[in-house]
């Protein structure tokens, strides 16, 4: 029997609302995949911004001082604290060399240590620093080289203030020294002795008092030998 064009009309829509089907199946996919990439990078970037918001917030509140600088010395970041310990905002700081916080004594050895880290790669030790109001303090810091394509393009570094800590050293040291004059230049025989007459130590008038040539010769001797006899020694 011929086709009619009633039948060809037919077959044509069928045809038709098929493709239109699968072109809307075809639609269909292609956005739930853009929905669920959206939803991938959605989620990627908050887990990108709270990364970033932890390690600002560890940057900032960290009680150390975290700092960049280039291989020639201009500090290009830094982290809150160094309000905090020597008092200058931020934005007198980035921008600025490390030479221009160092008490004047002190801007030879710059050169010595920009020069050390580059070809060793890190460098530790102590540093002194002028605050904002001028105060000397003294920080420890550890610094190494960042390196982008095996080149080095900065330095990063942590320092501590040690100020209280060298402070009490010195102090330490100048009563040591006090007492040391003290005793070795009291008229006095001065002595420190163990418990069984062991002596530890001993000034000059001790060794002339007792005899001795010297200090060293007095600290062979037990104290007890300078009694008559132990029994006294004893009581």
């Amino acid at each position: 029997m011929p086709t009619t064009p009633v039948d060809i009309f037919w077959t044509f829509l069928v045809g038709s609302i098929g493709l239109i089907g699968m072109a809307w199946v075809v639609i269909a996919i292609t956005i739930r995949n853009q929905r669920k990439q959206l939803e991938a990078e959605r989620e990627r970037r908050e887990v990108m911004q709270h990364s970033a918001h932890k390690y600002a917030d560890l940057f900032n509140n960290v009680s150390d001082i975290i700092f960049i600088h280039s291989l020639s010395g201009e500090i290009q970041q830094v982290n809150d604290a160094v309000t905090r310990e020597l008092g200058y905002d931020i934005r007198e700081i980035i921008g600025q060399t490390i030479h221009d916080f160092l008490p004047a004594q002190y801007n030879t050895r710059l050169d010595t240590y920009l020069e050390r880290i580059q070809t060793l790669g890190s460098s530790g030790g102590f540093v002194t620093i002028r605050a904002k109001d001028g105060e000397i303090k003294i920080f420890e810091y550890r610094n190494s080289l960042v390196r982008e394509d095996n080149k080095a393009v900065a330095v990063r570094g942590i320092a501590r203030n040690v100020t209280e800590h060298h402070v009490a050293e010195r102090k330490l040291r100048q009563s040591e020294e006090r007492y040391r004059r003290f005793f070795e230049e009291d008229l006095t025989g001065d002595f420190i002795a163990t418990p069984s007459g062991e002596i530890l130590a001993g000034n000059p008038a001790f060794a002339n008092i007792f005899g001795f040539e010297s200090v060293e010769q007095a600290l062979q001797y037990n104290f007890a030998s300078l009694y008559a006899r132990r029994s006294d020694y004893e009581e």
